[in-house]
């Protein structure tokens, strides 16, 4: 009994877990685009008062 329940337990904190991750993941790529992004608009914008 208390090992089933413990089980259910530890199953449902590893689902929680990996949603955890999966966010973590989805907001990090988010991250590094928006970081892309800034680069390339400070090159162009760089470029564009050396022209």
């Amino acid at each position: 009994e208390i090992n089933s329940y413990k089980n259910n337990i530890s199953e449902k904190y590893n689902v929680y877990n990996d949603f955890i991750i999966d966010r973590k993941l989805e907001l990090l790529e988010k991250k590094e685009k928006l970081l892309e992004y800034n680069n390339k608009k400070e090159k162009t914008y760089e470029k564009g008062i050396e022209h």
